[in-house]
């Protein structure tokens, strides 16, 4: 009876270890349209088939490739071809049809181009003797689906975040009209345009520039405080306008590779913005800079704070294909219209907090002291990260530094511009 359970036991436990969902999957993926046809080049690691068991050799656990193969075509369309997921236009596309399938070491080389990744998947199969583990094995497959046009506009959904804890797909679409668009991301994002046209680019950049500003807390704190210290749109015009400025030269510099590239941009642009946010609350209580000297806030905080929308950008430039720079206007356009929002909303509001419930001093003092606390705790805490990362110093290209002087050129003819009243 012992003997009976502990061999249930260790069944159960060969069971569950064959459905274990792998820590780390990556998967390549080549498409290219090819006159009436859309053809998939794909791999996928086998240990991420968590429902598929390919036959193994005792000992090390060696895959028997002769009993493997005819359980590859089976374990495609399952892994691969249901997950293809494409539009052409508003058609959705039928489930890609089944060409060529191949087991593979996840260490070949050959799916470093399309060229390379059709020639091998086209070539012979692994030898029988070959000795390859099921977590070190790969099973590469072309598919094709029908099209109406090579040129249409296509949608991609992506599925295959849930065949691991952490999966990075790496996606290559080849145009009709030559070159390649990379696309490389962690899980599954929001579905995307293999080749999206301009006006695609920039009404999907708008919204989501829009939304920085209302999910990004900094952004908001920023305004918050900015509107204690000038409380009038009169006033706050001049010093909201340097921000933007700022933050959008330094945006738009970096779309081309002029920004800061070192890897601890996002640290470091985090910890700068809370700390502006701090100084920015202790100097709507102490007014202690003059205020035609103000403007110098403004240019350091868009510096700072364009670095920061850059760091949330970036990643996401790459769905807008062939259109960088109009799709970085869009983004930095939804960000000036998120950001007026959030002053026609926050003025009138301040203003009527300080006429009916606060008296203007106590509620000043009470209001910035409680956005300057929210603010250091940011700074503290993205400082610990920053100290724990190796010291690597932003690069700055001799055009990213013409971008910042020009930057203080326009905050301080603003502010010369309407710096004659001293008083608030």
């Amino acid at each position: 009876m012992i003997r009976k359970a502990l061999a249930l036991l260790l069944a159960l436990c060969a069971c569950a270890a064959a459905h274990d969902v792998p820590d780390n999957v990556t998967v390549r993926i080549f498409i290219k349209p090819i006159g009436n046809r859309l053809r998939f080049v794909v791999r996928v690691p086998v240990n991420a088939m968590i429902d598929t068991q390919l036959p193994m050799s005792d000992g090390p656990g060696y895959l028997i490739i002769p009993d493997s193969i005819p359980m590859l075509p089976g374990a495609a369309r399952v892994w691969v071809s249901d997950l293809l997921r494409l539009r052409e236009g508003e058609t959705q596309l039928e489930s890609p049809q089944l060409l060529q399938t191949r087991l593979s070491r996840m260490s070949d080389p050959s799916f470093a181009t399309y060229e390379e990744a059709l020639a091998h998947v086209n070539g012979p199969d692994m030898p029988a003797n070959a000795l390859v583990t099921w977590d070190r094995a790969a099973l590469d497959v072309l598919l094709e689906t029908p099209i109406q046009s090579p040129d249409s506009v296509f949608t991609f959904t992506p599925r295959f975040g849930r065949i691991g804890v952490r999966v990075m797909t790496t996606m290559t679409f080849l145009p009709p009209s030559g070159g390649q668009r990379n696309f490389v991301y962690e899980g599954d994002p929001e579905p995307y345009k293999l080749n999206p046209p301009w006006n695609y680019a920039a009404i999907r950049f708008l919204k989501q520039g829009f939304g920085q500003i209302f999910s990004e807390t900094d952004s908001l704190l920023f305004l918050f405080c900015s509107v204690l210290l000038f409380r009038k749109f009169r006033a706050l015009i001049p010093f909201v306008i340097a921000f933007a400025l700022s933050h959008s030269l330094v945006l738009l510099a970096a779309v081309y590779g002029r920004g800061p590239g070192a890897a601890m941009v996002p640290a470091l642009a985090g910890t700068a913005m809370a700390l502006t946010v701090v100084f920015l609350a202790l100097e709507s209580v102490v007014q202690g800079i003059a205020r035609s000297q103000r403007w110098i806030i403004a240019v350091a905080a868009g510096i700072f704070f364009g670095a920061g929308f850059w760091v949330s950008l970036q990643p996401e430039l790459q769905f807008g294909g062939a259109h960088p720079l109009i799709s970085a206007l869009g983004f930095n356009l939804g960000l000036e219209l998120a950001q007026a929002l959030a002053l026609a909303i926050m003025v009138p509001v301040v203003g009527l907090m300080f006429r009916f419930a606060l008296a203007d001093k106590m509620g000043t003092i009470i209001l910035a002291g409680l956005a300057a606390h929210i603010a250091w705790h940011w700074m503290t805490d993205r400082a610990l990260l920053l100290s724990r990362l190796p010291l690597q110093w932003p690069q700055f290209s001799f055009p990213s530094l013409a971008v910042f002087a020009v930057t203080l050129a326009l905050g301080w003819y603003l502010f010369a511009r309407s710096s004659a009243p001293e008083r608030r």
